[in-house]
């Protein structure tokens, strides 16, 4: 696939929610919860799960593969 159509789009996603804005340092923020079909909900990971992975490859990268397009 090199490209998403709308219709890929739309077939790729079930649901998504859009929560109420909270104030957060002046600024107004707003959950979004995005429904996959083939995974379901779709979860950020944070910056702490960021490094360890990070960690983790730098100490073995052997045991992780590149996936070419």
């Amino acid at each position: 696939m090199k490209e998403l159509t709308p219709t890929i789009v739309n077939k790729l996603i079930k649901r998504i929610e859009v929560h109420n804005p909270e104030k957060k340092h002046s600024h107004n923020c707003v959950k979004i919860d995005i429904t996959l079909t083939a995974i379901g909900l779709f979860q950020k990971p944070g910056e702490a799960e960021i490094q360890k992975l990070m960690q983790a490859f730098k100490e073995n990268p052997s045991e992780y593969k590149q996936i070419s397009a």
